[in-house]
């Protein structure tokens, strides 16, 4: 697609947007996954920016005919992570890895626990960032949910909510500054992919459909609850319908799993542990 079309259908977007009501347009934004603007104006802007992004991964899809896609959710003792691969010709999506690391077992020898040292943060998130690229193929975006600042029933940071914070962040921006690095150096592959941080908010908002806010910190608090609830039954739905055979049908199919993936999660399907399993 020429610049001159791109721009057209975006100018055709936001022709509509101005024509919709604001609940109209909060609607949108929840279905693409843009940010809620609190104006009319902050809505169609965030709209706007939301399908520039899904256009370049339309593009990335037509003309590699895949997208790779590695999720993450930093944490420093329960770091998870998923590949993802959407292909040109195929509906579904394909989840090809999918673990939880603790990050000190792993990349610190002695077993130590992560300190506040900035050289201690800066060896574990290399060591992550090479990691993340040992296997093939190279992601073409990665994702990073963002993480809270506090805890809900405190005014105070805590000490392990500052590590995985901070955690985020330079992971981020090794990630950026390693496809700006490697670009610079003659004669080597170049890397090209987007890095992008990721709301857990408007996650649960396209999933789920969002309760009204309520000023009672009581009831948020159930909500919140409700929320989760809600998105783990969700999830066991999606590895029921995608795995056992009985429940698999073209209408309700969300995802492939691949090989060993497939297998670990259709066992512990079949044993009635899905609330609690853990994958290695």
């Amino acid at each position: 697609m020429s610049t001159a079309q791109k721009a057209k259908i975006l100018q055709l977007i936001d022709s509509c947007c101005q024509n919709a009501k604001s609940t109209q347009l909060k609607s949108l934004s929840f279905v693409i996954g843009a940010v809620n603007g609190t104006t009319k104006e902050a809505k169609r802007t965030y709209i706007q920016e939301q399908c520039e992004f899904l256009e370049k991964l339309r593009q990335q899809k037509i003309r590699e005919g895949r997208i790779n896609i590695l999720s993450m959710d930093a944490g420093v003792s329960n770091f998870a992570f998923s590949k993802m691969q959407l292909l040109n010709n195929d509906p579904l999506p394909k989840v090809l890895d999918w673990q939880k690391i603790n990050l000190e077992e792993k990349f610190f020898q002695n077993l130590k626990k992560l300190s506040l040292n900035p050289a201690e943060t800066s060896e574990l998130v290399f060591n992550l960032t090479e990691y993340l690229f040992e296997s093939m193929p190279i992601p073409d975006m990665f994702t990073i949910e963002r993480q809270r600042t506090r805890t809900m029933s405190s005014r105070h940071i805590l000490d392990p909510i500052l590590k995985v914070n901070i955690l985020e962040q330079i992971l981020f921006s090794n990630l950026e500054n390693k496809m700006k690095y490697t670009n610079k150096i003659p004669n080597t592959s170049k890397l090209r992919y987007m890095v992008c941080s990721s709301d857990p908010h408007r996650m649960t908002s396209y999933w789920c459909i969002p309760r009204e806010e309520t000023p009672t910190s009581s009831k948020k608090l159930k909500s919140n609850k409700h929320s989760k609830d809600s998105r783990i039954k969700l999830v066991k739905k999606i590895l029921s319908t995608s795995i056992l055979e009985g429940n698999s049908t073209s209408s309700t199919k969300l995802v492939e799993f691949i090989g060993v993936w497939n297998n670990r999660i259709r066992n512990a399907l079949t044993k009635k542990k899905v609330s609690s399993y853990v994958i290695y």
